[in-house]
């Protein structure tokens, strides 16, 4: 599709479009920093999504931005825990009294940059795959769900 709309747009402006696609190195390293094996299989996700790009032939309007190049693990790092605590402390409330933008924990959460209450649907969603995937308990599953949240607050 990408390709296809590269050809479109240079039938009309020459130079195309030019796409930049983060990849999330730090992210997934963070996320499933306790899963065995995750830096390896993150390091090979990367090196295997850049290869696509150059065996597809689309490396002339795209460009692969590792989230490693932007920032270092290390910050990536201390500004998700820093967020994933806010954003668990406001599941833990939020899912114990019922969503409502006036829970302290919300609005703490709101602080440091995040829009809108998290949904029960998306939730459940995120609960329900996260239990089926690692077969863990309900804090276990809140847990997860925060540091994917927070490493989302916290991209470069």
């Amino acid at each position: 599709m990408l390709y296809c709309l590269q050809q479109r747009v240079s039938q009309v402006y020459a130079p195309g479009i030019s796409i930049n696609i983060r990849i999330e190195d730090l992210s997934g390293w963070y996320i499933f920093e306790d899963e065995p094996g995750s830096v390896d299989a993150s390091k090979k996700y990367v090196v295997d999504f850049e290869s696509l790009i150059t065996i597809l032939g689309l490396t002339n309007f795209i460009k692969p931005i590792r989230e490693s190049d932007l920032c270092s693990n290390v910050d990536f790092h201390t500004c998700s825990d820093i967020i994933m605590q806010k954003i668990l402390a406001y599941l833990k409330d939020s899912d114990k009294n019922g969503i409502d933008i006036s829970l302290p924990s919300f609005q703490e959460l709101n602080e440091l940059g995040w829009k809108g209450v998290i949904q029960l649907n998306k939730r459940e969603y995120y609960y329900a795959r996260y239990t089926k995937l690692y077969h863990c308990d309900a804090d276990t599953v809140r847990f997860k769900l925060a540091k994917y949240l927070a490493s989302c607050l916290a991209r470069p």
